[in-house]
């Protein structure tokens, strides 16, 4: 059998862990040493769009698509058969790049809750929602 790591082709799903987070416990309700646990993997997990989503320079993030497929380009988005993705070449996804923003902002809670306070004046010094 082979290792997760070697099936994985950058997909992802849309990132709402922090948000989910946030809404079943609040993010002052998770017991300290999840949250230690949980916060560089969530803080990577989002680096990563940020390093990588980035298509077009404008500033805004895009989904993944496989422009070769005929049944589903962007299975990533929630949005598999969508005609929006019909197109050759990069998009701006407003609705990636606003999930994008929403979990930093909660992203930003979590670092003041642990004390990460370089993250969390990166966070506030960007102007991420409050």
């Amino acid at each position: 059998m082979d290792s997760i790591g070697a099936r994985l082709n950058g997909e992802s799903q849309p990132p709402i862990l922090c948000w989910g987070l946030d809404k079943i416990f609040g993010i002052e309700e998770i017991d300290m040493t999840e949250l230690t646990f949980l916060y560089p993997q969530l803080k990577s997990f989002l680096g990563g769009f940020l390093e990588n989503r980035s298509y077009t320079g404008t500033g805004l993030l895009g989904w993944m698509k496989v422009e070769s497929s005929t049944i589903c380009r962007s299975g990533e988005s929630g949005w598999d058969n969508s005609t929006r993705f019909d197109h050759s070449g990069p998009d701006d996804n407003i609705d990636l790049s606003s999930f994008i923003v929403n979990e930093l902002s909660i992203l930003k809670k979590m670092a003041k809750r642990l004390g990460e306070i370089d993250d969390y004046n990166f966070f506030e010094s960007h102007q991420l929602i409050n």
